[in-house]
């Protein structure tokens, strides 16, 4: 994580110990040029995995692009069973 955030000043960065992520207090340098991430693979919400590529949503597989279009539509949400739902919201709209 401290390669992603190598042009700032780290002041802390410290692991969430409640859900997955970090906490960052940063501070952006008066000389500030952007880090080189091209050897970095980050995590893709769109693809379910990690990629050094950008992606956008025509290149995840079809049932991660239904159900992210599922997770914006409130009118699908009010047909679907509570239980359903709440899986689907866990493994796609997270």
């Amino acid at each position: 994580m401290a390669n992603i955030f190598s042009d700032f000043e780290i002041i802390t960065l410290e692991k969430d110990h409640q859900e997955p992520g970090v906490f960052l207090k940063a501070r952006k340098p008066s000389n500030w040029k952007p880090a080189d991430l091209s050897d970095i693979a980050l995590y893709s919400i769109i693809l379910g995995s990690r990629t050094k590529d950008l992606v956008n949503l025509k290149n995840a597989p079809l049932i991660r692009r239904l159900a992210l279009k599922y997770c914006e539509n409130r009118t699908i949400r009010l047909w679907i069973p509570a239980r359903i739902f709440n899986t689907i919201q866990w493994l796609y709209c997270m």
